[in-house]
């Protein structure tokens, strides 16, 4: 029976979860300049929040985990 002050080892996370996706594709055709910024300042928009999200994320995953094997 494992002890109680035994470390606990959590996996590492999996890079599904550790990467942002893609921007999304621009439809074929074409397209008006309004349409093409309005587009490409959403996939940013997108794009940083997913940044800042999966960093405190993985941030508090490696603390945990850290803490749990009783290294930090």
């Amino acid at each position: 029976m494992p002890s109680a002050n035994a470390p606990v080892l959590l996996p590492a996370l999996p890079a599904s979860i550790a990467t942002c996706s893609d921007p999304v594709s621009l439809p074929n055709g074409p397209m008006s300049r309004s349409n093409v910024e309005r587009l490409w300042a959403r996939d940013r928009v997108a794009l940083v929040r997913c940044g800042a999200n999966l960093e405190s994320l993985v941030d508090h995953y490696e603390g945990l985990s850290a803490r749990l094997a009783g290294t930090r």
